[in-house]
């Protein structure tokens, strides 16, 4: 609910901006000097060197875009920097010998928390590592252990936490796209399969899917997509029918999602589409490559 909040105070405000700029400018002594210096610094690429109405309102669209990234950029980073810290206060001595032959074969480092709570999650940018509670050691067996730590391995190996974060950053920021997240929540179900073979491969499917099941009542304690959680609610169920099941259901795309973000962007195309039409094709090359049928409508 706070944040449906916040999307709709974002969305008022630059509704707000959008309509009250043709007012601030013809007003506003300052920003119509400002105007005029963009006028004779860009309008040599526009038609009869005149920068369109149009031309405003889209670039304030592309900064607030440009400035929602950073933040959702730098929103994820912290809250996921908070929790690693948060559990970091519990760090105990690793004394379990299957997690410390593992270390030393991959040479990937395992940390281990005092939490009651069974976690277990791959995290850091340039060199990955595995963070896992003494909860967890006491949920499952040796062999489902084994089988959790090649998972996240795998994990390890892609890269996964950094790909998570900046597909999350741009998911987050898109939001008036809504099949953009749906996608993104494919994209990580579809990493957490091919980890889930990976592990397959070294243990075996009932020693996987026992470990799934034990940890299926387990709460997600994923605060950001800059860390990878073996436990993940929301992916548990599709995960197991993928292992049991070649032909595994996948989450499907509504007709709502669809028809939100066709609508978005047909807007944003009719946009451009205009903005097209006000350059002066001379000073792009890259127009002259487009089809001629293409540049015809362009009135290029």
């Amino acid at each position: 609910m706070n944040r449906a909040y916040q999307t709709l105070r974002m969305v008022l405000l630059l509704i707000s901006i959008v309509l009250y700029l043709p007012w601030i400018v013809s007003t506003d002594a300052a920003l119509k000097h400002l105007v005029e210096w963009i006028h004779k610094c860009c309008g040599w690429i526009f038609v009869n060197h005149e920068i369109p109405t149009l031309y405003y309102p889209f670039s304030l669209f592309i900064l607030l875009i440009s400035g929602l990234i950073g933040y959702q950029a730098t929103r994820i980073f912290r809250n996921t920097r908070k929790y690693i810290q948060l559990l970091m206060q519990y760090e105990v001595e690793m004394v379990d010998t299957i997690i410390q032959r593992f270390t030393k074969k991959y040479r990937i480092k395992v940390l281990l928390v005092d939490q009651a709570e069974p976690i277990v999650f791959t995290f850091g940018f340039r060199k990955p590592q595995i963070l896992i509670s003494t909860g967890m050691l006491q949920t499952v067996a040796e062999e489902e252990l084994i089988a959790i730590l090649e998972h996240e391995r795998w994990h390890c190996k892609q890269g996964d936490p950094w790909k998570g974060f900046i597909t999350s950053t741009f998911a987050n920021s898109l939001f008036f796209f809504p099949i953009i997240g749906k996608l993104r929540d494919l994209y990580f179900l579809e990493k957490e399969i091919l980890a889930d073979q990976f592990a397959i491969q070294k243990s075996s499917k009932k020693v996987l899917v026992s470990a799934l099941i034990k940890l299926a009542s387990s709460s997600s304690h994923q605060t950001a997509r800059a860390i990878t959680p073996f436990v993940d609610g929301s992916l548990q169920d599709y995960r197991i029918d993928a292992i049991v099941s070649s032909d595994g259901k996948m989450p499907r795309m509504n007709g709502r999602e669809w028809l939100l973000s066709g609508s978005a962007l047909l807007v944003l195309l009719i946009i451009v589409f205009f903005l097209f039409q006000s350059l002066v094709p001379q000073h792009f090359m890259w127009i002259q490559w487009l089809p001629e049928h293409i540049r015809t409508i362009c009135g290029w």
